[in-house]
């Protein structure tokens, strides 16, 4: 796999001695003059929080910048700082030269001042050898903020990708990679290291220009959607399927379900074993028939990734039923060899299965990422349970042997010489926080986190300072709602490094709350931050906040487990963020398909006409009134490939409530075997609900009150008469 060349590769880390001897030497000084700044070299990395801002003066750090520049390991605190001392000490970025100078430093610049400096000046420093190898240290939120300038001063999507650094090519909004009709070369393409999503926007494009699939790289053959499927002849077609196999290629399920169709179109090859084992997936053991036995069927899907197959799916299920007739399994009882040729499928085995196994199976259900309750509970029956109660000896205070020094502090092995109660007793507050950022990364127990919160909650008992947030590392995951009430979120940059630890819901609304309610915008960064995990918590007014031009730069939300509230917010600002590659597809549709959930049924019609090739999980999550309001035609456009899939899903809405609206005849035209429709000279009159008045309810109870008089009179009547 391509990773960059030599200038990109990020600077090496720190080893723990190194770090000790750093520390060690800088701590021989009281104050640094730029002879013993530039004296010290790489160990300059050593300095404190506090000797950066009271042991060095701002106009001694400026004339020490060509030495400390080429220090690699500074963390992010460290950076900050003495980036900030240079520009308060009048340092100015006028041209490419001097961004590139900061070297090393060049991960402390701030967002906003980032995004101060000219468009070209950035696509100029980008240019210059080994500065792209210092844009490797910089923070996400960075990152995007140099793509944004690079694409800012490129001009067009094809000079993008020719300028970006391969290390930045990741942070490329999608929304930028829409070439229309010119595009880059396939060799400029294949340099880069795309996510899927990026790769689907140029997909199309690629394979109508280029004659030999091997040539293409694993990134941008992972791009593949099925909208591509339809012009291509099936042979050619299946020399793409098989390049991916040949490169590896990681593909999903949505991909890989319309891969199978599209191989089978005219038959099933006799080579099915040269196309990617997990498009076995999706095909069944008589359709391997022509190339192997059953078991060799299973076997190969023993070592595809069953894991693409929804646990609870019917495909699933149905492959383990097929497993076990195919391998004759008596009763329950599965043998090691043929757990061996069911790999992943073990993970599906039921109660009965494990608990006549012995144990026998448990190696393989090691492998197994989670189980049902009733797995879990039979699992238990076979293994022989125990437990070890751990426990310390109080310690009252810091024996004399336990000391914390400076030299303590930089050994990464500092948890396994100090027991909690021993970390309570000679912890200092004021050490923890000055070496925050590098003891927050050692391998400490629990209870020894817990004992660094509580040593952090004495320091601030009002709440820690922002400055402090991002060095946390795993404390973050012992903070509490009431510790974030008490916290000032102003930063995306602070708000990406809460979030990136996925908290719990609950949680997570509170951080993006306490970001909001300052006014903060939701802008890429915390966008990108919030992302498809939490753009459910958002409210309303926290929806309404986001900028079609913020949605357009940032990676797709995919809000289809939202309330239909959230989606209906976020469905026009997509539409209008994309608005200007509406007449692209099928790029067009790979950036608004994860906000259709809220899309009108016009623009669903509209949609239906540019032969996109949806696959069916999208449709199950049209909007219900959306998808009431298409014809057979528009699903018959909508799904094109993917039609079939229709059927499987008549029982499950939307699709049984569209079947029961339309004429049988019209369903019979989609030749997929749907039933249900309305038959040929019914009329179909919806009914109609009306939400009773206050004087409807007055006449039905008045009628109720008098059926017993009217009752008699008639009585009466029928027998005077």
């Amino acid at each position: 796999m391509h990773r960059g060349n030599s200038e990109e590769r990020s600077a090496p880390s720190l080893t723990t001695e190194e770090w000790q001897v750093a520390t060690l030497l800088v701590n021989k000084f009281e104050r640094f003059p730029p002879e013993t700044l530039n004296a010290l070299g790489q160990a300059a990395v050593g300095l404190s929080m506090s000797q950066i801002e009271n042991g060095t003066s701002n106009r001694d750090l400026k004339a020490s910048l060509p030495s400390l520049s080429e220090v690699y390991g500074w963390n992010a605190e460290q950076s900050s700082a003495i980036v900030n001392k240079l520009f308060n000490s009048g340092y100015q970025v006028l041209d490419a030269q001097n961004l590139a100078a900061l070297g090393s430093l060049v991960a402390g610049l701030s967002s906003s001042r980032l995004q101060s400096l000219p468009p070209k000046v950035i696509l100029e420093a980008v240019k210059i050898p080994g500065f792209a190898k210092q844009i490797v240290t910089m923070p996400s939120a960075l990152k995007v903020a140099l793509v944004e300038k690079i694409a800012s001063a490129a001009g067009s999507p094809i000079n993008l990708v020719k300028y970006v650094p391969n290390s930045l090519a990741s942070y490329i909004p999608k929304s930028l990679l829409a070439f229309g009709n010119e595009m880059p070369s396939v060799q400029e393409l294949n340099q880069k290291l795309w996510s899927r999503e990026q790769a689907a926007m140029f997909f199309d494009a690629v394979i109508k220009t280029e004659s030999n699939f091997s040539r293409l790289s694993p990134s941008v053959l992972q791009g593949f959607i099925c909208a591509a499927a339809n012009e291509m002849e099936t042979e050619r077609f299946q020399q793409l399927a098989k390049a991916m196999k040949q490169k590896n290629v990681k593909l999903g399920e949505d991909q890989l379900s319309c891969l199978a169709k599209r191989v089978t179109l005219n038959g099933i090859p006799k080579d099915l074993d040269n196309y990617p084992k997990d498009m076995l997936l999706f095909l069944s053991p008589s359709d391997y028939a022509g190339t192997g036995s059953c078991q060799q069927y299973f076997s190969n899907i023993g070592e595809s990734n069953i894991d693409l197959l929804q646990r609870d799916s019917p495909q699933r299920k149905q492959l383990l039923l097929e497993a076990l007739a195919c391998l004759k399994i008596p009763g329950t009882l599965v043998s090691e060899e043929n757990a061996e040729v069911l790999g992943h499928l073990v993970c599906d085995l039921g109660e009965e299965y494990i608990r006549s196994s012995n144990g026998s199976l448990l190696p393989q259900l090691n492998q197994c990422e989670s189980f049902v309750p009733s797995q879990e509970e039979a699992i238990r029956n076979v293994l022989s349970s125990g437990s070890t109660q751990f426990g310390w000896k109080r310690a009252a205070e810091c024996p004399a042997d336990k000391t914390i020094t400076e030299e303590v502090v930089m050994d990464e092995l500092m948890p396994i010489y100090y027991t909690p109660e021993e970390l309570q007793a000679c912890l200092q507050g004021v050490t923890l926080v000055a070496h925050l950022a590098q003891m927050a990364q050692y391998p400490f127990t629990d209870q020894q986190m817990a004992v660094l919160k509580k040593k952090l909650d004495e320091m601030y008992p009002n709440g820690y300072p922002e400055k402090i947030i991002p060095n946390l590392g795993a404390i973050s995951s012992f903070v509490t709602i009431d510790d974030i009430k008490k916290w000032n979120i102003t930063s995306a940059n602070t708000l990406a490094f809460l979030l990136s630890n996925e908290p719990p819901d609950e949680q997570a609304a509170v951080i993006i709350t306490k970001y909001t309610d300052l006014g903060n915008p939701l802008n890429v960064t915390a966008l990108n931050a919030i992302g498809t995990r939490y753009i459910c918590l958002l409210s309303e007014p926290q929806l309404k906040m986001i900028e079609p031009s913020n949605l357009k730069m940032a990676k797709s939300l995919d809000p289809s487990a939202c309330p239909q509230s959230t989606k209906d917010i976020l469905y026009p600002k997509a539409k209008q963020a994309f608005s200007d590659q509406r007449n692209q597809f099928p790029a067009y549709y790979n950036l608004i398909k994860p906000y259709l959930t809220g899309a009108p049924g016009e623009d669903l019609r509209a949609l239906s006409k540019e032969n996109v090739n949806m696959d069916i999980r999208t449709f199950m999550s049209l909007k219900k009134d959306s998808v009431l309001n298409l014809t057979a035609d528009d699903i018959k456009g909508l799904l094109g490939l993917n039609l079939e899939d229709l059927k499987k899903e008549q029982y499950n809405s939307p699709s049984k409530d569209w079947i029961r609206l339309q004429r049988q005849s019209e369903l019979d035209k989609l030749g997929i075997g749907l039933t249900g429709g309305i038959p040929d000279g019914y009329i179909s009159i919806p009914p109609k609900f009306e939400k009773p008045t206050s004087a409807s309810l007055r006449t039905s109870v008045s009628t109720f009150h008098l059926l017993p008089v009217l009752l008699l009179s008639f009585l009466l009547t029928s027998f005077l008469s």
